[in-house]
């Protein structure tokens, strides 16, 4: 996330009147209650653009939200604003501090419940003494600062280790003192929930949240297993009671696409009580003919869909004999790898902005060796993907092992670039070609042939535990497709 200027901007924006404080565990301090909240966040995944519950909850939705979750966890733990203030930018918080006495330069260490503020490398490769991060501290060694933050690398909150070096700017050390002990609880009763399968239909929660005291704060979204989240709604009751009925307007369950879901809600009340609920259930695929002219594909399917690899599109949809993009393969690698955060935050592609939903995938790809792009600068995202070039993907990803056996296909030629890459599938059983003697390397792959590669290669495989050195392509990646009539109609 580009922060430097948004930082500057934001740092004027200092909302008042927001949620009341919240949430705090009995017989805690408001240290205690501070850290507990921030773990409790663990997971949570921003929206497509920067959009995050705590940036809808600030007013400032779609900017930049380190600053805004610790603001956030400060409000909901307790801790009044005099001891950790709103702000929505590093600079306004870094002033804040400063201005109270409560700034620690970097020689100082850190304990659990400071906050961290870091000053990134700029693009000449030197500091300019300005922060451009903020992150809660959990502990600190010799050497490593660990932490809970949000909006970094993988754009969500997550624990983190940050060297003790240059790159930190100073501390602030909160002065939290002691919280009052909380009376009463807060929960669900009579929810009526999805709790099984849906197939493409909507649904209707409903049940009443309860407290002895005002709930200030109800929150509920949809999310998938990885924490991305499809649909939401919060809202400020300011009653004891409050009815889930009322969140059903902006919950969208008939557009999710097939896979594992996720009803998440969460309440706090002005007396320190806070509840999370998690209700699971999945969406089906509704396009699939396991019995008909997907039966070849469907194993292969359910195995995406169920790993969380592919999601489908919209409305239960799977679209299994839609043509893939190159955006889309490299994803679901990336995906089926485990998510894991490039080197680099920025994409070195000028066709893939840092935004979109497969620029991590396509630089951690690039930094892996698992392709380069088309030509120099582009990646060609929409580009679509033929056979050849998806297996030599996948095989490179894997490890680029040299094939045993002799080459079975007429249309499969030694010292072309997919050569060692179509004979590794066929003779680990990831393909077994279209015909006879034919593998059809030129015809643009389906997304039901993208799961049955993906689950053959992997159901049984033991994925690679650290990625392995960038290797250059021995070949290009053509950029010539030739469109199939129809899908082949084997198993590819």
């Amino acid at each position: 996330m580009r922060k430097r200027v948004m930082s500057l901007v934001l740092a004027a924006v200092m909302l008042l009147g927001l949620a009341p404080a919240a949430l705090a565990d009995s017989g805690r301090s408001r240290r205690e209650s501070f850290m507990s909240v921030a773990e409790s966040q663990l997971g949570y995944r921003e929206k497509f653009q920067n959009g995050t519950k705590y940036g809808s909850w600030y007013g400032l939705p779609g900017q930049p939200w380190c600053a805004m979750f610790v603001s956030w966890c400060a409000r909901y733990s307790g801790v009044p604003e005099s001891i950790i203030p709103n702000f929505s930018g590093c600079f306004g918080g870094v002033k804040w501090f400063k201005e109270h006495g409560l700034w620690r330069t970097k020689e100082y260490t850190p304990q659990a419940g400071d906050l961290l503020f870091i000053d990134a490398l700029e693009d000449n490769g030197k500091r300019d003494g300005l922060a451009e991060h903020v992150a809660i501290v959990e502990r600190a060694s010799d050497t490593t600062i660990y932490t809970i933050e949000g909006n970094s690398i993988n754009d969500m909150v997550e624990r983190r280790e940050r060297p003790r070096d240059d790159s930190v700017l100073g501390y602030a050390t909160p002065q939290y003192g002691t919280i009052g002990s909380p009376s009463g609880t807060i929960s669900v009763s009579g929810a009526v929930v999805p709790s099984g399968t849906l197939s493409g239909e909507d649904f209707s929660i409903s049940g009443t949240v309860r407290s002895g005291s005002t709930i200030t704060w109800l929150y509920a979204d949809i999310r998938n297993l990885d924490g991305d989240y499809f649909s939401c709604v919060q809202t400020s009751p300011k009653s004891k009671t409050a009815d889930l009925y009322a969140l059903n307007g902006k919950l969208s369950f008939s557009a999710l696409g097939p896979g594992s879901y996720e009803l998440f809600i969460e309440a706090v009340d002005e007396n320190y009580n806070y509840m999370q609920k998690s209700y699971p259930f999945k969406v089906s695929a509704t396009d699939i003919c396991p019995d008909g002219r997907h039966a070849d594909y469907a194993e292969g399917i359910q195995w995406v869909i169920d790993e969380g690899i592919s999601n489908g599109t919209s409305a239960a949809k799977f679209l299994p004999d839609e043509q893939c993009t190159r955006a889309q393969v490299v994803t679901f690698i990336w995906r089926a790898a485990g998510r894991p955060a490039p080197k680099s935050g920025t994409c070195t592609f000028y066709d893939v902005s840092d935004g979109s939903y497969c620029a991590k995938a396509v630089q951690w790809a690039v930094e892996q060796g698992i392709t380069k792009g088309v030509s120099a600068g582009y990646f060609d995202p929409y580009g679509k993907v033929t056979r050849a070039q998806f297996v030599t993907l996948l095989w490179r990803y894997l490890g680029q092992a040299e094939p045993g056996i002799e080459n079975p296909f007429a249309d499969i030629y030694a010292g072309t670039f997919c050569y060692r890459s179509v004979l590794w599938a066929y003779e680990n059983g990831v393909t077994t070609g279209t015909g006879e003697y034919t593998f059809s390397p030129n015809s643009v792959v389906s997304r039901a042939q993208v799961a049955t590669f993906l689950y053959r290669a992997l159901d049984q495989a033991e994925k690679p535990v650290d990625p392995v050195e960038p290797v250059e392509p021995v070949e290009p990646e053509p950029t010539e497709t030739v469109e199939p009539t129809e899908p082949p109609a084997e198993a590819a």
